[in-house]
């Protein structure tokens, strides 16, 4: 039998207020016990520091240049990232070639499937 990864402790980098706490909501309904949200790239880098994360989700219109820089830092330590956007995408590190990319504004489907998505991917 194939063990699948959980995602028991996920960063959320997101710096609308709202648009994190629906986040969170969204991964407690799909069962994620763990949730940690960062509202900048600084407390970002802080949690980072701190601990590993199974997932992170990364809203890049924070800046491009900061996004882009925890972007590969998180690819670099192997966590898996989707990447939340209102506007496209032009370029992610080359670690994170498997990022998916999840268009503002998203629902809990949404969410869920790519969640689902990442899970099966890392099958062990």
């Amino acid at each position: 039998m194939t063990a699948k990864k959980r995602y028991d402790l996920v960063l959320v980098v997101e710096d609308q207020p709202k648009t994190a706490e629906l986040t969170e909501v969204m991964l407690i309904e799909i069962e994620i016990p763990e949730v940690r949200i960062a509202a900048s790239f600084a407390e970002a880098d802080q949690l980072l520091s701190e601990r590993d994360y199974d997932l992170a989700i990364l809203d890049f219109n924070m800046g491009e240049a900061a996004s882009w820089s925890i972007a590969k830092r998180l690819c670099d330590r192997g966590t898996q990232i989707i990447v939340t956007t209102s506007k496209p995408v032009l370029s992610l590190p080359a670690s994170c070639g498997n990022a998916d990319i999840l268009q503002k504004p998203y629902s809990l489907n949404d969410l869920a499937a790519l969640v689902k998505t990442e899970r099966k991917g890392t099958e062990q």
